[in-house]
C-alpha cells in the first residue's frame, strides 16, 4: 500500500474511533446522570450573551443557579449535560433558555452525589447529536478502513 493512502487511512480511523469514543462518553454520562438526585434551586441571573467572530455572530445563555446539598451552597452554570450540536449558537435556542430559566425562578437542580459540586438544570442527553456522533464516527471509520477492504 502506498505510504501515503497508509498514513491517511491510519490517521482516518483514529479519528473515526476518537469520535465514536466521545459518543460513548457522553452516553454514559448522560445515563450516569438519570440517577442523579435532585434538590431545590433558584436562577440568579439569566441573561443572552452575543459572541461575534470569524463566523458572524453566535448567541449563548448565561445562566447561573444557586442550590444546597447537605446544608452546603453551591452554584453553577451547567445547564444541560449535551445540545444539540446543530443548535450550539444559535439565537433561537439560546433565547428559549434564557426564557425558560428567568431569574428568582425556582428550578430542580440535579446533582452529583458524590460530588455535588457538579450540577445540571437538565439531566438528558440530546438524542439527536448522539446520532451525530454516531454517524459522523462510523462514516469516518468506513472511509479509513475502504483502503484496507478494498486491498482483499
Amino acid at each position: 500500500m502506498n505510504p501515503v493512502i497508509l498514513i491517511f487511512s491510519v490517521g482516518t480511523i483514529l479519528i473515526g474511533f476518537f469520535i465514536l469514543g466521545r459518543a460513548f462518553l457522553h452516553l454514559r454520562r448522560g445515563l450516569d446522570r438519570k440517577d442523579w438526585p435532585s434538590t431545590d434551586g433558584e436562577i440568579l441571573t439569566s441573561e443572552l450573551r452575543k459572541v461575534t467572530g470569524h463566523n458572524g455572530a453566535q448567541y449563548h445563555p448565561d445562566i447561573r443557579y444557586r442550590y444546597k446539598v447537605n446544608l452546603v451552597e453551591y452554584e453553577s452554570n451547567v445547564i444541560a449535560a449535551s445540545a444539540p450540536p446543530f443548535v450550539l449558537g444559535s439565537h433561537k435556542y439560546a433565547s428559549t433558555l434564557v426564557n425558560q430559566y428567568q431569574a428568582h425562578n425556582k428550578v430542580n437542580v440535579y446533582y452529583n452525589p458524590d460530588n455535588p459540586e457538579k450540577a445540571v438544570l437538565e439531566r438528558a442527553i440530546s438524542p439527536s447529536g448522539m446520532l451525530l456522533l454516531l454517524f459522523l464516527g462510523i462514516a469516518i471509520l468506513a472511509c479509513g478502513l475502504a483502503p484496507w477492504i478494498l486491498m482483499m
